[in-house]
């Protein structure tokens, strides 16, 4: 893939399934890797930003928000907490973008800032094991997915 980011998260938008595992730093587009153990051929493709923490948080933002399927709710593995249906607001539910979109957006950027090295656990949470962000509480990066 000339760019993994957006063609990735154009293909989940025209139906493609996918899985990123943060654990072992994958990602599988309807059923084959893209990305295996750290491992990846072409471009991660990820946005220039001047701060990857605040992207992750505006990301999350935006997942939190988005509108669930049955599809992206039969998913197994959820890293991050969104929204049900019956707590999204009217605006979220007119304006919001598709759940799974939303996430392979999120999981895919923080897989990519991991690759890219682009966050520094030292920085950000010290001797700790977990990164809460002050902005979305339930927004949680724990340091065995970073280090």
């Amino acid at each position: 893939m000339d760019n993994i980011y957006s063609e990735t998260i154009q293909r989940v938008a025209d139906g493609a399934r996918f899985s990123v595992s943060l654990d072992t730093k994958s990602l599988k587009l309807n059923g084959q890797f893209i990305i295996k153990d750290g491992i990846y051929e072409g471009n991660l493709g990820l946005p220039e930003v001047p701060d990857t923490l605040a992207e992750i948080e505006r990301l999350y933002g935006q997942y939190r928000h988005s509108i669930p399927s049955a599809r992206s709710e039969s998913r197994r593995r959820q890293y991050f907490i969104a929204l049900s249906e019956c707590e999204l607001s009217d605006e979220d539910m007119m304006y919001g973008i598709r759940r799974d979109t939303a996430q392979v957006a999120l999981e895919l950027f923080v897989l990519g800032s991991i690759l890219n090295r682009d966050i520094d656990w030292e920085e950000i949470a010290g001797n700790k094991w977990f990164w809460q962000s002050p902005k979305h509480p339930s927004l949680i990066l724990l340091k065995h997915w970073i280090i």
